[in-house]
């Protein structure tokens, strides 16, 4: 009988390096001088056919110490003899090679040193064309006046993909979130109009489970078997491999959840004519917010973060009578009547100030490190400052203008202390208040400037000019300054820019309403009268003799109303 005197190899991967490599004994065909078709299992040898499983080759490279090493295993179900191997780290998403060769057995005395090998039928065969699905649900329930609660639910399958592209994202995601909003201000008596108290909480959950080891193309399940095997193999205990197997399976996950508890804007209205109360408590605002989120992927083994924000505002609005009138008793006099209408404000419009900080930390830890990575931490503060003001109007200059100032401070040297250590939140309160001052802002690391004044100058009554051209005019200015503590002076830079602008409108419809002004509604009937007596014959009988009518009752003698003059109204 015939026996194998060579090895048939069949390599493909991204390159040399980094390769998939299946091998056999290779039986020669057997020496017939006239074959025939009845001869052809004698030819190409059933020993000879080729059958690799992509979820059996793949799965060598789990449990592997060294990338930098030929792994073989042997082949089970195949021909005897057959292994796969592997070397370096390819994936079977990325071929860009091919190669097919023959090599001497090791250790045989007899070699070959030249032969012809016959390549035939290379094909794909159970390709994977499972169908994907994905699904999503959503509902949402409002509770009258007080508040609404909502829920969504969604689940996509490794093998879904959209229309557009060729494969899906070869994982299982499931993602569900809940949401309810709710206004305590409802249960308050009607006499604290004004007063919001709005609540509102979600949780959100995201979990991905996927179908290969990230970055390759390995099965997860196939993995975890094949470790399982592995540490069984090596302790003998069937518990340690299944744990070994669950711990592949939990470390491939990533999960994500996010809890959000919030008072987004909130004011208290107490109903109160006492100045205090009215015109500072409650025009005061107030938000608060706290987040915290868990994260976990196959190379973060845990991600814990939390976060609070703190809102503190104070907006006041003058009443917009707070003017007078200097030449309101000048309407006859001459260079004075103009200004009859004018107004001088003497309050700022509108002032509004703003004091928001933020704290925030993050802890991680790494997979395959036994510490925690350093804490990631941030306390900060921004302080705003604007208002509005309109000096004159109706006169001849209306000039108007805004101011605001934004500055902003780190306070992140509060959190540890001199040996690196958290320290607790009182501690941190003690330094903040009744210190070297009041309050105490850190270190202020941004300033921001910006004025701008606006004037609409009244154009002189000439011609009507003014009727149909308007005139304004905006110069704006900003002011800018970092600094960047980590850097130290070089992290120091100013910086500014100004802005002018001038614009006119002009209003066509008043220039023709003033130039060319309508007819009047008299003179209009009058022309049409005429067109209004025609006819002949049957079809004009009523138009000929038409029914008499009463003349209107006479008039007293009084200048007619300037209401039927449309010109005149226009003007």
């Amino acid at each position: 009988p015939l026996k194998p005197s060579a090895r048939i190899f069949l390599r493909m991967g991204s390159d040399s390096l980094n390769y998939y490599e299946y091998s056999a004994p290779l039986m020669p065909a057997a020496p017939i001088a006239r074959p025939s078709a009845s001869d052809a299992p004698l030819i190409w040898r059933p020993e000879n056919n080729i059958d690799i499983k992509f979820a059996d080759l793949t799965a060598i490279k789990q449990g592997r110490d060294s990338t930098n090493i030929l792994i073989t295993d042997s082949l089970t179900g195949g021909p005897i003899g057959s292994k796969y191997s592997v070397f370096g780290n390819p994936t079977l998403t990325r071929i860009t090679f091919m190669s097919i060769g023959i090599e001497n057995p090791a250790g045989s005395k007899k070699t070959i040193d030249s032969a012809t090998i016959w390549v035939n039928e290379l094909r794909l065969s159970d390709v994977d064309d499972s169908k994907g699905w994905a699904y999503s649900v959503s509902t949402s329930v409002k509770l009258a006046d007080l508040g609404a609660m909502a829920f969504s639910y969604s689940e996509v399958d490794p093998n879904f993909h959209q229309l557009e592209a060729r494969f899906g994202n070869r994982s299982t995601s499931r993602n569900w979130t809940f949401s309810t909003n709710l206004a305590f201000e409802r249960f308050l008596p009607a006499e604290w109009t004004g007063t919001t108290l709005p609540f509102s909480f979600s949780h959100t959950e995201a979990i991905s489970k996927p179908k290969y080891l990230p970055s390759s193309d390995i099965e997860v399940a196939k993995a975890a078997e094949r470790q399982r095997e592995i540490v069984i193999g090596k302790t003998g205990s069937v518990q340690a491999g299944n744990m070994e197997a669950d711990r592949i399976l939990f470390e491939s996950q990533t999960l994500s959840t996010t809890d959000t508890y919030a008072l987004p804007t909130f004011k208290i209205s107490i109903p109160s004519e006492n100045w205090v109360m009215r015109d500072f408590f409650n025009k005061l605002s107030y938000g608060f917010s706290y987040t915290k989120s868990l994260v976990r992927t196959p190379s973060i083994e845990y991600q814990k973060s939390w976060s609070w924000n703190g809102h503190l505002g104070y907006s006041y609005t003058t009443s917009p009578d707070n003017y007078f009138s200097p030449f309101a008793g000048f309407e006859n006099v001459f260079l004075l009547g103009g200004l009859r209408d004018l107004r001088i404000y003497y309050p700022l419009q509108n002032i509004s100030m703003n004091l928001n900080a933020a704290r925030s930390q993050t802890h991680q830890r790494m997979r395959g490190q036994a510490l925690e990575s350093p804490a990631s931490r941030g306390l900060s503060a921004q302080r705003s400052l604007s208002f509005s003001w309109k000096l004159t109007e109706n006169g001849y200059l209306n000039l108007s203008g805004d101011y605001s100032v934004d500055i902003a401070s780190t306070l992140v040297h509060l959190e540890t202390n001199r040996f690196g250590r958290q320290r607790n939140f009182s501690s941190i309160l003690g330094d903040l208040f009744f210190n070297d001052q009041l309050v105490s802002f850190g270190y202020d690391n941004s300033y921001n400037q910006n004025i701008s004044v606006n004037t609409h100058p009244r154009i002189p009554e000439i011609l009507d000019i003014n009727k149909y051209l308007t005139l304004s005019a905006r110069y704006s200015v900003s002011f800018r300054w970092q600094n960047n503590l980590q850097l130290g002076d070089l992290g120091k830079g100013t910086s500014w820019g100004n802005n002018i602008s001038l614009s006119s409108d002009i209003s066509l419809k008043q220039f023709v309403e003033t130039w060319f002004p309508a007819k009047k509604t008299d003179e209009t009937q009058a022309e049409q009268a005429p067109a209004q007596q025609a006819g002949r014959g049957r079809g004009h009988e009523e138009e000929e003799n038409p029914p008499q009518q009463v003349p209107p009752a006479p008039q007293p003698a009084t200048p007619l109303a300037p209401s039927h003059d449309s010109s005149a109204t226009r003007d």
